[in-house]
This record gives C-alpha cells, structure tokens and sequence, in this order.
C-alpha cells in the first residue's frame, strides 16, 4: 500500500515561509493538491472571493469569502474544489510558530471560524509578498521570518476573538471554556488507555454530568461522543498513513477486542475499516 504523501516547507522555501496567491474565474480541481496528503507546516488560507471546498481530516469544510483555512502539521487533507477563487495561500514552517499559538490554534481550530475583517490580516500579507520578491541579500530572510511570526500572532488574536464572540452570543464561554480545553489537552494524551467519561470528569475534580454539560455547551456533542470522534479519527489516520493491520491499529489504540472494534469503526464511518481503507487509496 503506498504511503500518504507528506508535504515538507522545506519543498517551498528555505528558511520556512512560502506565499502564493490564488486566482481562478472558474470551477477547477488543484491538481497539485487534490490527493489527500499531510504538511509538516501550518498552512494559512485566507479566502478573499470565491469559494473553494477541503476535505479536513476526513470531513468536507466549505470555505467561502473571509473565511480563514487554519491547517495544522499532520492533518490529512485535500482540495476538492475551487470556483471564482481569489485567495492567498500561507506556509509557515513550525519552528516560526511559539508554543502557546500552536496550543491555541490547537484548541480553537477545532471549529468553524468566520473572521469579519481580515484587512489588517491583507495589509500585513501585502507587504510580506512584497519582502519575498526581494530576499537576494542577507537581511531579507531574517526580516520575513519576524513579519510572518507578526502574522501568526494576528491570526491567532483573531480567530481566538471570534471563537470567542461566537460562543458568548450562546451565553456559555466564560463558565465552560476552560474545562473544556482541559478536557481535550487530557483526551489527546490519554485517548490509548482511558475511554471513560469517568476518568476526565476525576482528573478534572468534576461530576460527569457536569463535564458533559460544559462539553455539550461548547461543541454541542457528549463527551463520550468527543472520546470516539477522536478514537476514529486517529483509526482514519492510520488506517491511511500506515500499511499496519485492522488488529494492530486497534491494539494500539488500546481495545482487546478487535472486533469490537470493527463493529464501533463501521457503525459510525459506515463502512469496515479494511473497506475504508481500500477505498482511500482507490
């Protein structure tokens, strides 16, 4: 089975930032993205016309006019098509991105984000792509690695900002958030040996019925239903990066049962694991 093509910033760039400007007055497949592939950078795109739609992580996102594409190192994803498209695409090597951004954009990447102005955001890209038309002499390099961390830092105030908006009209931020956050910092290092609601709400020193509400506040799901979207989505990933069995990905991802297993992956994707991944790599 070939492996899931990874993108590497170094292919664009030497010293980790690469922009591209996208325009296209018709309906096109971006031949160069349009198998599924994963970056070792975050990837910016700020749709300025058009619409264009992705394939994030197995789930298909519609991204139209000031729309912010947010993706991080490691997702899988595709473009599956564009149509009257203006738009600026940004590469940003992980090194120029600071721990707490990554941990923010971790945590509020998660949803769907709308940003009602980027005109500072255009500003600052206008003059970065006018710095990378000139990077012959020594100073330039360093100079566009410091305005695309200025860069990153807007963007993460702004998509926080707008979270943060959107949840406050449901009245619920300020009360749930913070647990919420924790909640999936502990799922994410935790998911292969702790599938119970039980075991978060302890190490959080609430009830379960209380984390699930702050969870259902939030992200309107359970938080058993967080606990397998996430087992299935690193199920998805494997199940496409690796050439592993159906049963070591499972045993990894700590069930005894394989199929158990199988029956909880093809009642929510629809289909078997080996179906799924056949079907990928179609």
């Amino acid at each position: 089975m070939s492996q899931l093509p990874i993108h590497r910033s170094s292919q664009f760039s030497d010293f980790g930032v690469y922009l591209k400007t996208i325009i296209s007055k018709t309906s096109v497949s971006l031949d160069r993205y349009a198998f599924s592939h994963t970056d070792d950078y975050y990837f910016f795109g700020f749709i300025e016309e058009g619409r264009c739609r992705l394939n994030i992580d197995f789930k298909e996102c519609t991204f139209e006019k000031d729309s912010l594409v947010i993706i991080r190192p490691g997702q899988v994803h595709r473009i599956i098509d564009a149509y009257n498209l203006s738009a600026k695409f940004l590469v940003i090597d992980s090194v120029l991105v600071n721990k707490e951004e990554k941990r923010l954009l971790e945590r509020y990447g998660r949803q769907e984000i709308r940003i009602s102005d980027i005109s500072e955001q255009k500003q600052l890209l206008s003059i970065l792509a006018r710095r990378l038309n000139c990077t012959e002499n020594s100073f330039s390099k360093p100079i566009i690695q410091r305005l695309t961390t200025v860069i990153v830092g807007v963007v993460v105030r702004d998509v926080a900002g707008a979270t943060e908006a959107q949840s406050e009209q449901k009245g619920n931020i300020s009360r749930y958030k913070e647990i919420a956050w924790e909640f999936r910092d502990l799922l994410e290092s935790n998911i292969r040996t702790n599938r119970a609601p039980s075991f978060y709400a302890k190490r959080l020193n609430i009830t379960v019925a209380y984390l699930n509400e702050a969870i259902n506040a939030i992200w309107g799901t359970s938080v058993s239903r967080n606990i397998q979207d996430e087992i299935i989505l690193q199920a998805k990933r494997q199940l496409v990066y690796t050439t592993a069995s159906v049963k070591e990905i499972a045993q990894g991802l700590g069930f005894d049962d394989y199929s158990y297993f199988t029956r909880l992956f093809t009642k929510v994707v629809g289909i078997s694991p080996s179906l799924f991944r056949r079907t990928y790599h179609e």
